[in-house]
């Protein structure tokens, strides 16, 4: 599949070595220090997760090259991951992380639009999702450009709500963040989401 700036190409183990340069990457990984993959293996497993999500869904992430070069990005290069998978509840999810020097370029924008044509494709009755940390505005700011709108809000710290908390230290649950859908969607879901951190 291409947009107008994109080569998108379901992930797969071919692009591992490109993937985990990305993943492990601190700058990458600014809003989230913890997600940072610090060993290989991390990102292996997470690419053979898109491969499961393609063989059995349809769906899931695309390796993310350039069709030609953009500013100081030489055309081919790859330039993150990003697309939609089956998250809780049969929803969508739609995620992205893209390399730093491809930040502010529109090219999350033109990313996700193409996931959400893509999902409107492959089953228009089923909501797009997105979850975003509140740090991380300009992530929430190409979520709107997609045509998602906010559904939920929390900004309490993880002092403040006990409940929350997890014993994963790569859990989100605890911190302040949003949840994103493209249509009005029901509790049950909602609190799927959240649960997910």
């Amino acid at each position: 599949m291409q947009t107008e700036r994109l080569l998108l190409s379901p992930l797969g183990l071919a692009d591992l070595n490109e993937t985990h340069r990305v993943y492990a990457d601190p700058e990458t990984w600014l809003h989230l220090p913890s997600g940072r993959h610090t060993e290989l293996a991390q990102t292996e497993q997470m690419v053979r997760r898109a491969e499961q999500d393609w063989s059995e869904q349809g769906a899931g992430a695309w390796a993310v090259r350039l069709r030609h070069g953009v500013n100081d990005l030489a055309e081919g290069a790859f330039i993150g991951t990003g697309g939609i998978n089956v998250t809780v509840g049969g929803a969508w999810n739609l995620g992205y992380r893209l390399t730093p020097a491809s930040w502010g370029k529109g090219l999350a924008t033109e990313l996700a639009l193409a996931a959400m044509a893509f999902a409107a494709e492959l089953s228009a009755q089923t909501p797009v999702t997105g979850r975003v940390l509140e740090n991380n505005p300009a992530s929430f700011v190409v979520l709107e450009k997609a045509g998602l709108k906010l559904r939920w809000q929390y900004a309490e710290t993880a002092s403040d709500h006990g409940s929350q908390r997890s014993d994963d230290p790569h859990s989100t649950i605890a911190l302040p963040r949003r949840i994103y859908a493209d249509r009005e969607i029901d509790a049950d879901l909602l609190n799927q989401l959240i649960a997910l951190g």
